[in-house]
């Protein structure tokens, strides 16, 4: 299981659902490609926005005795919640970017599109309203774009192991105080894993 929000993967996703080359798939303050038009495909850009990550609960933590290596292991997983705001940008005049964002909502309930999340370990647990942004110019300034923006939200399963050795205590000791009103002296063992 991962650990982290697979961006890559979404990208890949993305791309393979919208017919967008990955090149215009970009996510908050990665580095702006010159756009790359796909021959005979909607032209337009997607920019990301991974907005919130929480744990949906408190995480897990697994301790498992491996008593042929006389080993401990230890592991903690969970689930994350992240909303993924994504903005469509349409460079062609004659589709708006809204009617492609509700084209990949449709696409998203197909149970093909339910395996690709699946394979980046997310699963996709709704979407946002699609809201068109007014006004957005180019940046050459001499034209205005479509735009819309719709929220995604995903779960994803996250696990990871320690990566400090884990002991135990082997046996404890127990002395006699030194004075009568002293503590006890405990001696403990500790055996590293």
């Amino acid at each position: 299981m991962a650990t982290t929000f697979p961006r890559a993967g979404v990208r890949a996703l993305l791309a393979t659902l919208t017919g967008f080359p990955a090149s215009n798939i970009l996510f908050l303050n990665e580095p702006e490609p010159a756009f790359s038009p796909k021959a005979g495909a909607f032209k337009g850009a997607i920019r990301m926005k991974l907005r919130t990550s929480k744990d949906s609960a408190q995480d897990e933590i697994r301790r498992t005795w491996n008593a042929g290596t006389s080993t401990l292991t230890e592991s903690t997983g969970g689930q994350r919640t992240h909303t993924l705001e994504v903005r469509l940008e349409s460079h062609v005049a004659t589709t708006p970017a809204s009617d492609v964002l509700e084209e990949l909502r449709v696409r998203f309930g197909f149970t093909s599109s339910a395996a690709l999340w699946t394979a980046q370990g997310l699963a996709l647990t709704g979407t946002g309203d699609i809201v068109p942004i007014p006004g957005v110019v180019s940046s050459t300034g001499n034209r205005e774009i479509s735009t819309a923006v719709m929220e995604l939200f995903l779960n994803q399963a996250v696990s990871i192991d320690s990566a400090t050795p884990v002991g135990w205590i082997e046996k404890v000791n127990h002395g006699h105080p030194a004075s009568p009103g002293a503590a006890p002296v405990v001696d403990l063992v500790f055996t590293p894993a």
